[in-house]
C-alpha cells in the first residue's frame, strides 16, 4: 500500500511539473491545454472545467430532467459535446453561457425521448401547453425548469449575466470580467433579465416572486455537487471520446452525437433559409428554419406517402448523354522540384534569404539560420565531452591496473609463495631428520655410559652420576626438538594447503571481481563519452544545416501558405520568421523542365480518380489553347485545410501536362476537368433533389393528382452536381429539384439521425484501405510537408522516412500500401 500510494503520489508531482497548475487558468486557457495537449495533462485540464462548471451544469439537467440517471446522462453527454467542439470553440472567458445552451438542449431532447418511451404515463407539465400549468407554480422543480426553458431563449447579451450570477455564483465584478463589459453594464442586463423572466413567467400563466424564482434557480446543496471522481471520470470519458470515437455506446455518448450533428447542421439551415427568404418562399422558410423550435412538438407516429402541394416547380427528367467530368481550378507547378525543409533541432530564426525568384546556381548560399544558441550549447558540450573522455581514460587505466594485479598474481606472487611453502617443508623434514640422529646418539652415548658404569662393579661416583643424568637431560632434549620439528612440518604442510585450496581461490576471486567492476566502469564511461561525442557531433552538423545551400539550379520559391497570408497573418518564410524543424522553406523547381497542375477535387468522386486517367487543362494565361493531361497521383489524406470540415473535404490531385507550350510558369491558374465516364442514354437528376435516410436515397416526383410521391431509387455515377438514376424514376416523370420544403417532420427527424452522406459519395468505390484509427491519428500528428513528401516517395523511401518518424514494423507494414497514391485511404 505504501508503494501504491509512493507511486500515486510520484505520478501526481510528474503531472504538475510537466502540465503546470490549472487553478488559475481561464476556460479558454483549459480549453487549449486540453485541444492541444493529450494524456494526462488534457485530463487534468477537462476535469478543472468539469470541476468548474460541472454544478450548474448538473443542476440544469436535474432542473429540466428530473430523473436522476437521465440527468447524469445528460451531464456526461453536455461535457462530451464540449470535448468534440474544443477545437474549434472560440471562448472569449467562461464557457458557463454556452454550456448553459448546450445542458438546456441536451435535458430538453432527453425529456421528450423518456417522454416517448413513457406514453402511459402523464405528460410533463413543461410539454403540455403552458396554459395548462397553473397546478405547477407551487412545484419548485417544475418551476426550475420552465425558467430553464425561458432563460435560453433570451438574448445572449442578457442570457449570460443570469448564468454567471444567478447558476455559477459570480458577482457582477467577476462576470463583468468574463463578459469584457462594464460592471453597471453587467448588472443593469442582470436586472433587465430578471424581469424578462418574470414577464415571460406571467405569460405562461405564473406568478412567482423574486424569492421563489432565486429558490428554484439556486444550486447550492449536496445534490449538485461534483466530486473528484466524477470530475476525473467525465475527463476521462472526454478524453476517450475524441482520441477514440464513440467506442463503447450508451445514453450519453448517443445523446451526445445527436447534439453534435444537430450543432453541425444549424450553420447550414440557416444559409438555406435566408437563400429561401430571398427567393421569395417564405412558406419553405417557416418550415424549414424552425428546427430548434419544434424540438419540443411530439413527431408525428407516420408520415404520409402522398404530400399535397400547389404550384411547386419540377423538373422533368429525360434519358441523355452523361458525361462525368469533374471540373477543378488548380495551379501549376514543376513536375521536377528540389524541396528544402529545415534541419535544425527544435525552433530558429530565419537571419537572411535570397528573395523570392532568385535564381540561383547549385552550391550558392540561399538561406542562414540563427545558430547562435547552437554554438552555445555545442561549447557546453565540449566541455562536457572532454570531462567525460578524462573519466573514461580514469576507467581504463583502473581496468588495466586490475586485470596486470590479476595477472600478477596468478604468474608472480602466487608461484612465489608456494615455493616458499614448499621450502618450509623441505627445512623441517631436514631439521627433523637431523633431530632424529641426535636422538639416536643421545640415546646411544646413555646406552654406553650405562654398560661402562655396570662394567665397574663398584660405587657409582658422583661423576658418574652427574654424567648418567646429563646424557638422559640431551636425550629429553633431543626428542624435544623432534617433536618441534615434526609439528613445524604439519604447520608447513597445512599452510601450503590452505595456499592451494583457500587463499589462491579467494585471491582470484576477488582479483577478478575488481577486474569485472572495472571493466564495467570503463564500459559506462565509454558509453558515456560516445554519448557526448556523438551530441557533440550532431551539434556541429547542425551548424552546418543552419547554412542551407542551393541543392540544383533554378529559382527560389518560398514555402508560405497563400490562405494565410492572404487573412493578414505573418507569412511563415520571410527574414526573421520562426521556423521548426523539418518545415519545408522553399522549393526550387526546374523551369525548364515538365510541368503539373495541383487541384483539389471533393471527396465524392476522389475514389474514382486514379493515376492513368485523362485529363484536360486550360491555363488561363493561355485560353486559346487546351492542353492534355494525365492524372499522376492523389493524395491518400484529405487536405489538411478541409479536414476539420464535416461536410466537405477535398483531396489534392496532381495532373501531369503531357506536351506543354512555351511560358508555362510555376503559380499559373488553370482549369482541369478529368475523364471519368461517358454514360449514353440514363437518366440524371440534382444532387440536392436526393434526401437519404434510413439507408435508401428518396426523391419527391410530381403526381397527376397535384401531389408529391417520395421514391425510393437507386443511384449511379456522379460529377458532384447531378447524379445517375438507375432504379425508380421513368422517362417523362417530374421530380422536385428543391425538395426540402416538402419534407414532414417525421422524415426531419430520421434525415437528423442518418449520417450526412452526399449522394455521389455514397456510391464510391469500397476497395480503398482503411487505416486503424490509433493509426491515423498518429499519421494525422505529422506535418502537411512530411504527410506529403511520404505519398510522393517510391515505398523503400517511404518506408525509410517513417522509420526516421518513429514508426514501428507492423505500423510501417500497415501504412505503406495504404500511403499510396493509387491507393489512398479513407
Amino acid at each position: 500500500m505504501a508503494g501504491g500510494r509512493r507511486g500515486l503520489t510520484q505520478r501526481q508531482i510528474h503531472t504538475l511539473f510537466d502540465v503546470g497548475p490549472v487553478a488559475g487558468l481561464s476556460d479558454g486557457q483549459l480549453l487549449e491545454r486540453f485541444a492541444t495537449r493529450s494524456g494526462e495533462g488534457a485530463e487534468l485540464a477537462f476535469a478543472a472545467l468539469v470541476d468548474r462548471h460541472g454544478p450548474m451544469v448538473l443542476h440544469v439537467s436535474r432542473a429540466i430532467v428530473r430523473d436522476d440517471h437521465e440527468a447524469m446522462d445528460v451531464f456526461q453527454a453536455t461535457f462530451l459535446v464540449l470535448a468534440r467542439k474544443g477545437r474549434t470553440l472560440w471562448v472569449r472567458d467562461s464557457l458557463g453561457p454556452w454550456l448553459h445552451r448546450v445542458a438546456c438542449r441536451a435535458a430538453s431532447r432527453a425529456r421528450h425521448a423518456a417522454a416517448r418511451r413513457r406514453r402511459i404515463e402523464a405528460r410533463r407539465a413543461a410539454m403540455a401547453d403552458p396554459r395548462d400549468c397553473q397546478h405547477c407554480v407551487g412545484d419548485a422543480k417544475e418551476l426550475a425548469a420552465i425558467i430553464h426553458e425561458e432563460l435560453n431563449r433570451l438574448p445572449e447579451r442578457f442570457r449570460s449575466p443570469v448564468v454567471l450570477c444567478d447558476l455559477e455564483g459570480h458577482t457582477c465584478e467577476e462576470a463583468a470580467r468574463h463578459l469584457g463589459c462594464p460592471v453597471g453594464t453587467v448588472a443593469s442586463r442582470l436586472a433587465r433579465a430578471r424581469q424578462r423572466l418574470r414577464d415571460r413567467l406571467r405569460r405562461r400563466g405564473l406568478a412567482p416572486n423574486t424569492s421563489l424564482i432565486a429558490a428554484a434557480m439556486s444550486r447550492q446543496g449536496p445534490s449538485t455537487s461534483i466530486s473528484a471522481a466524477l470530475a476525473r471520470s467525465t475527463a476521462n470519458a472526454a478524453v476517450q471520446f475524441v482520441s477514440i470515437g464513440a467506442a463503447n455506446q450508451g445514453a450519453a455518448v448517443s445523446l451526445a452525437l445527436e447534439l453534435l450533428h444537430v450543432m453541425s447542421i444549424s450553420h447550414w439551415i440557416k444559409v438555406t433559409s435566408l437563400l429561401l427568404v430571398m427567393s421569395g418562399s417564405a412558406t419553405g422558410l417557416v418550415a424549414f428554419a424552425v428546427k430548434d423550435a419544434a424540438v419540443d412538438n411530439q413527431v408525428a407516429d407516420a408520415p404520409p406517402k402522398i404530400v399535397g402541394t400547389n404550384e411547386i416547380p419540377g423538373l422533368q427528367v429525360k434519358p441523355g448523354q452523361f458525361k462525368v467530368r469533374p471540373e477543378q481550378i488548380g495551379r501549376l507547378e514543376a513536375s521536377q522540384t528540389a524541396e528544402v525543409f529545415s534541419l535544425v533541432e527544435g525552433q530558429t530564426k530565419i537571419l537572411s534569404i535570397v528573395p523570392e525568384g532568385t535564381r540561383l546556381k547549385k552550391g550558392e548560399i540561399v538561406c542562414e539560420l540563427d545558430s547562435a544558441a547552437i554554438r552555445d550549447h555545442l561549447t557546453k558540450q565540449q566541455v562536457t565531452q572532454r570531462s567525460t573522455e578524462a573519466a573514461y581514460n580514469e576507467a581504463k587505466l583502473a581496468r588495466e591496473f586490475a586485470e596486470r594485479g590479476l595477472k600478477e598474481y596468478e604468474e608472480q606472487i602466487y608461484p612465489r609463495e608456494l615455493e616458499l611453502a614448499e621450502k618450509e617443508i623441505l627445512m623441517a623434514e631436514e631439521r627433523i631428520e637431523m633431530a632424529d640422529e641426535r636422538v639416536k646418539r643421545a640415546r646411544n652415548a646413555s646406552d654406553r655410559l650405562k654398560e661402562l658404569l655396570n662394567e665397574q662393579k663398584g660405587t657409582k661416583t658422583a661423576a658418574d652420576i652427574i654424567a648418567s643424568l646429563d646424557l638422559d637431560d640431551r636425550v629429553d632434549d633431543a626428542r624435544l626438538r623432534l617433536q618441534r620439528e615434526r609439528k613445524a612440518l604439519d604447520i608447513g604442510r597445512t599452510n601450503r594447503s590452505v595456499l592451494e585450496r583457500t587463499t589462491r581461490t579467494r585471491t582470484i576471486r576477488q582479483l577478478r571481481d575488481e577486474v569485472k567492476t572495472a571493466i564495467s566502469r570503463e564500459r559506462a564511461e565509454h558509453i558515456r563519452w560516445e554519448g557526448v561525442q556523438s551530441r557533440t557531433t550532431f551539434l556541429q552538423r547542425q551548424i552546418e544545416n543552419c547554412r542551407i545551400l542551393a541543392p540544383s539550379d533554378g529559382s527560389v520559391v518560398y514555402a508560405n501558405d497563400p490562405n494565410r497570408i492572404a487573412s493578414g497573418d505573418q507569412a511563415q518564410i520571410q527574414k526573421g520568421a520562426i521556423v521548426r524543424e523539418r518545415q519545408k522553406l522553399f522549393s526550387i523547381p526546374e523551369l525548364d523542365g515538365p510541368m503539373r497542375v495541383l487541384a483539389r477535387f471533393p471527396e465524392a468522386i476522389v475514389d474514382r480518380i486514379t493515376p492513368g486517367l485523362p485529363a484536360k487543362v486550360e491555363v488561363h494565361a493561355f485560353p486559346d489553347q487546351l492542353l492534355e493531361g494525365v492524372v499522376e497521383n492523389v493524395a491518400p489524406l484529405p487536405d489538411p485545410s478541409s479536414y476539420f470540415n464535416k461536410d466537405k473535404k477535398v483531396y489534392t490531385t496532381y495532373i501531369s501536362i503531357m506536351k506543354g507550350t512555351p511560358g508555362l510558369r510555376p503559380g499559373l491558374t488553370a482549369d482541369v476537368s478529368i475523364s471519368l465516364a461517358d454514360l449514353e442514354n440514363v437518366l440524371t437528376v440534382p444532387n440536392q433533389a436526393v434526401v437519404r435516410y434510413e439507408n435508401q436515397d428518396h426523391v419527391a416526383v410530381k403526381t397527376a393528382e397535384r401531389g408529391i410521391e417520395w421514391r425510393v431509387v437507386t443511384l449511379g455515377l456522379s460529377d458532384g452536381k447531378r447524379v445517375e438514376v438507375k432504379e425508380g424514376l421513368n422517362s417523362g416523370e417530374t421530380i422536385v429539384p428543391e425538395p426540402a420544403p416538402l419534407l414532414s417532420d417525421e422524415q426531419k427527424e430520421k434525415i437528423s439521425r442518418a449520417p450526412s452522406q452526399s449522394p455521389a459519395r455514397r456510391k464510391t468505390s469500397t476497395n480503398r484501405p482503411t487505416m486503424p484509427p490509433a493509426l491515423l491519428t498518429k499519421f494525422q500528428a505529422l506535418s502537411p510537408e512530411a504527410r506529403q513528401q511520404l505519398g510522393n516517395a517510391s515505398p523503400r523511401d517511404r518506408e525509410l522516412m517513417l522509420k526516421k518518424l518513429d514508426f514501428t514494423d507492423v505500423e510501417i507494414r500497415q501504412l505503406n500500401p495504404i500511403i499510396s497514391p493509387a491507393n489512398p485511404p479513407r
